[in-house]
């Protein structure tokens, strides 16, 4: 059987070959529209213009009930989504941004946001999200803190049931003594 890559046809040749013939990829949106990281695009008034597949798939609206929507509507907190808005109008770039998200079946996800503005030819096209689930991390830390406040609690009792039982053998001692 003749190897795949004799003769010549080393992968690296091969790769060169693809990309002097024009085929690199099928669809170069195939990047961004299938991207496990979910992504949607906003324009300066705070309409949604575009999303990924795992945007849409992670709040569980249609494309029809998400794009074209104002982000106020799936954003839980105004007051940070104005601050988001803001900071991008600015142009300002957004880092690990805490934000609300509300799904379709009502539930929120708790999110980090990471955009920015993209300009062509020095004019504002739109504002891009890259949008990170912390949800789970999130109930985590609530977990963890209710087990921390009953961990304390629980502390603070024996610590009053030792400082009870010592004050009563004190007691006891002061009773056999006499």
């Amino acid at each position: 059987m003749e190897d795949l890559y004799s003769k010549g046809n080393s992968p690296a040749n091969h790769m060169q070959k693809k990309i002097m013939t024009n085929d690199r990829h099928e669809d170069p949106n195939d990047l961004t529209d299938n991207a496990p990281l979910p992504l949607h695009w906003i324009n300066a008034d705070g309409t949604i213009i575009w999303a990924n597949r795992a945007q849409l798939e992670m709040l569980g609206y249609s494309r029809e009930e998400y794009i074209n929507r104002h982000v106020f509507l799936f954003y839980t907190d105004n007051e940070v989504m104005d601050d988001i808005l803001d900071r991008l109008r600015r142009e300002k770039v957004l880092v690990n941004y805490q934000a609300r998200l509300r799904c379709k079946n009502g539930h929120i996800r708790h999110v980090l946001v990471n955009s920015n503005a993209y300009f062509k030819d020095g004019i504002f096209q739109h504002f891009r999200c890259y949008i990170t689930d912390i949800t789970e991390i999130k109930k985590e830390e609530l977990r963890t803190k209710s087990l921390l406040a009953r961990l304390q609690d629980s502390n603070t009792r024996l610590l009053w049931k030792t400082s009870a039982l010592s004050q009563s053998k004190g007691i006891m001692k002061l009773i056999n003594k006499t």
